[in-house]
């Protein structure tokens, strides 16, 4: 039961963070209290960049003048992923034993749409295709253009792993991808 909630609409146990639930389809809110914690730590870092707004235009300006690093997001190009991207080995993840945010590259093929940023996809092939045993859950930035069935190529991070309730309402826990970029092989 750790990490599961009760679905607001059919009360199926779901994952705790589902953004819709898989049995109905219902979508579902996130907590009140969440929502003004985070309303409330935005206003407190608006008002220290306001308050200093010296020190933020020099880190804007590329210009550093404190010992303390400005904290960026490095975005990873395509050609760079396609470069530094390890392949992705299934029981390693499944295991935990990657180290969080490593660059990771794999094939699979599109099982389940969750919402419409989160997927289920398979990633072990046989010579008969793709085969239920290795499922990944992937999370993409924004609504990819992909189809049930689709053979597609993932450029993430890895984020550990993700527990989510199937369709007869066993649960399970899968690596989990933050897919940055994919390639569609073979649309379906």
């Amino acid at each position: 039961m750790n990490g599961m909630k009760p679905c607001k609409t059919c009360k199926n146990l779901i994952a705790k963070n589902a953004k819709v639930c898989p049995q109905c389809g219902a979508k579902q809110k996130g907590s009140l209290l969440l929502k003004i914690v985070a309303g409330f730590a935005l206003l407190i870092g608006l008002g220290m960049a306001l308050n200093d707004g010296s020190k933020g235009a020099a880190l804007a300006s590329g210009s550093n003048s404190s010992s303390e690093p400005a904290n960026t997001v490095k975005v990873i190009s395509l050609t760079e992923y396609k470069k530094d991207a390890k392949k992705m080995v299934f029981r390693e993840a499944a295991l935990k034993k990657i180290e969080t945010d490593a660059l990771l590259t794999f094939s699979s093929e599109v099982s389940q749409k969750v919402s419409d940023t989160e997927y289920l996809v398979f990633t072990n092939k046989n010579e008969y295709g793709y085969t239920m045993e290795e499922r990944v859950y992937l999370e993409f930035n924004e609504k990819p253009e992909i189809l049930e069935k689709d053979i597609i190529k993932v450029y993430g991070k890895y984020r550990g792993t993700k527990e989510y309730t199937t369709f007869v309402g066993a649960s399970k826990e899968v690596p989990y991808i933050q897919a940055e970029y994919y390639e569609v092989q073979e649309k379906k």
